[in-house]
C-alpha cells in the first residue's frame, strides 16, 4: 500500500524559513524548527496555536475545570470531573465554549451551569478563543489538517498551508510474521553485516531471551555492537545524554523544558523561573551547568570530560559508563550535536 513520506526537517525549514510566523500542530515540532532558525528574529517564529495565544502558558484546563466546578457548583466530584473534560473537549472541536450543548444529552441545566461557570475561566480555550492572529503577519501553517476547530479560528484571513509530508508516494515495507525466536535472530543476521552494522538499530526488550540471544549471535558473526545490561534502565546515564542534548537546543530553552535534568543533578529551581531562559537566568546554581552547557556545545570537551564534570555534581562515579565510551571509541572525541546520538542505543 502507498503511503507518503513526512518531510525531512531541513526540507520544510526552507519551506517557511521566509515567513514572519508559523504555526504547527505539536511543540517538539516548533522546538525542532525553532533551532534552525539562522537569521535575527523577534518574538516566537515556530509555535502552536495555544503558545501563539496564550504565551508559554500551557496548564491543564481540565485541572482548572474541575476545580471550579466542585467548589462554585452543586456538581458531585465524578460530575465535575466528566462534564469538566467534556466541555473542554467539545470547546476544541466546535470552537464554542458551550458546543456541548449541542448535544441533545448534554442540554440539561447541570450541564448549562457548568458551561457558563467555565466559560469565562483563565483557560487556554479562553485565551484562543479571544485571539486572532494580525492580518499584516506573513504567516505559514504546517499540518492544517491536524489543527482543531478552536486552533483554526485564530487564523487570519490569508495564511499558507504547508504540507508535512512529500508528494512522492513509496510502498510500505514487508511485514514479516516469525514462528521462533531463531528465525528472527536468523533475519537479523541475513540483513545486519560487519560492513552495515553501524547504520542499524536493534530494538528490544533487554529482559527478554531475544537480548542474549541476538548478543550471541552477533558475536559469533563477527557484527560488532554496542549496549548491554546495566545502562537500558539507569536514570544516570539517562540523564547525561539528555544534559548534552540540552546544551545543543540553543538559548531559546527554558527552565521547565529541562526541569527533570536539573532536578537530577541537584539543581531545584524555584518554579517562578520555569518560564525564563536558562542560559540568561541570573541565579548562583545555575551557573556551574550553564558553563557546562556553554563548554559543550563550544565543542572544547570530549565525551570524557563531560563526564567527569557530570561525576563532580552528582558527586559518585560511573566506571561502567566510562568503559562504554572507551569501547565505543568516543571517549576523547570532542561532542558535537549529533555524537550524543550514538549513544541512544545503549541508552
Amino acid at each position: 500500500m502507498p503511503i507518503q513520506r513526512a518531510k525531512p526537517l531541513e526540507a520544510l525549514y526552507d519551506e517557511v524559513k521566509q515567513y514572519d510566523l508559523v504555526l504547527v500542530p505539536d511543540a517538539p515540532l516548533a522546538s525542532a524548527l525553532n533551532r534552525h532558525l539562522d537569521r535575527p528574529h523577534l518574538g516566537d517564529f515556530a509555535t502552536t496555536p495555544r503558545r501563539a495565544a496564550a504565551g508559554r502558558r500551557e496548564q491543564v484546563e481540565e485541572r482548572t475545570v474541575f476545580l471550579e466546578l466542585l467548589h462554585e457548583t452543586d456538581l458531585s466530584w465524578k460530575q465535575a470531573s466528566y462534564l469538566g473534560e467534556e466541555i473542554i473537549h467539545s470547546w476544541e472541536y466546535t470552537a464554542r465554549p458551550d458546543g456541548i450543548l449541542e448535544f441533545e444529552q448534554f442540554n440539561t441545566p447541570a450541564v448549562r451551569q457548568a458551561v457558563a461557570q467555565t466559560r469565562d475561566l483563565d483557560t487556554t480555550s479562553r485565551h484562543l478563543t479571544d485571539f486572532t492572529i494580525d492580518e499584516d503577519i506573513d504567516l505559514a501553517v504546517v499540518g492544517y489538517p491536524q489543527l482543531t476547530a478552536l486552533e483554526r479560528s485564530i487564523l487570519p484571513s490569508e495564511y499558507t498551508k504547508i504540507d508535512r509530508f512529500t508528494d512522492a508516494a513509496f510502498d510500505q515495507p514487508p511485514f514479516r510474521l516469525f514462528d521462533t525466536s531463531a528465525d528472527i535472530v536468523g533475519a537479523l543476521l541475513d540483513t545486519i553485516s560487519p560492513a552495515n552494522a553501524d547504520d542499524i538499530a536493534v530494538v528490544l526488550d533487554a529482559g527478554s531471551e531475544f537480548s542474549t540471544l541476538v548478543e550471541s549471535a552477533f558475536d559469533a558473526a563477527g557484527i560488532p555492537f554496542y549496549g548491554g545490561p546495566g545502562f537500558l534502565d539507569d536514570p544516570d546515564h539517562r540523564a547525561f545524554v539528555n544534559l548534552l542534548r540540552a546544551a545543543f537546543r540553543g538559548q531559546d530553552v527554558r527552565v521547565s523544558d529541562i526541569k527533570p535534568v536539573l532536578q537530577h543533578i541537584g539543581l531545584d529551581l524555584d518554579i517562578d523561573h520555569d518560564e525564563k531562559r536558562l542560559h540568561s537566568l541570573d541565579v548562583p546554581e545555575a551557573t556551574r551547568f550553564q558553563t557546562f552547557c556553554d563548554a559543550v556545545e563550544s565543542g572544547t570537551w570530549s565525551f570524557e570530560r563531560a563526564l567527569s564534570e557530570y561525576e563532580s555534581m552528582l558527586r559518585t562515579e560511573f566506571e561502567a559508563f566510562h568503559d562504554e565510551l572507551a569501547s565505543l571509541g568516543i571517549a576523547t572525541h570532542p561532542i558535537t550535536e549529533e555524537r550524543p546520538g550514538v549513544l541512544s542505543p545503549v541508552l
